[in-house]
């Protein structure tokens, strides 16, 4: 999808992220759930990247 760079980019912010709205959760009771849904999407869309940059590239499997 995007170039490996900006996939390490997009992941790491998404962490921040998750790990931000995590600590916001904690401090600010009124604005628990909608920091937790926000943190609990950030954390599924770095684990999604994590999981396509693991999956090896089709240009590698189409030369086995």
């Amino acid at each position: 999808l995007l170039p490996g760079r900006f996939q390490r980019l997009e992941i790491g912010i998404d962490l921040i992220h998750t790990a931000t709205m995590v600590g916001l959760a904690a401090l600010d009771p009124p604005r628990r759930r909608p920091a937790l849904v926000t943190a609990a999407v950030a954390l599924v869309s770095a684990m999604a990247g994590i999981g396509i940059r693991a999956r090896p590239s089709r240009a590698s499997q189409a030369s086995r």
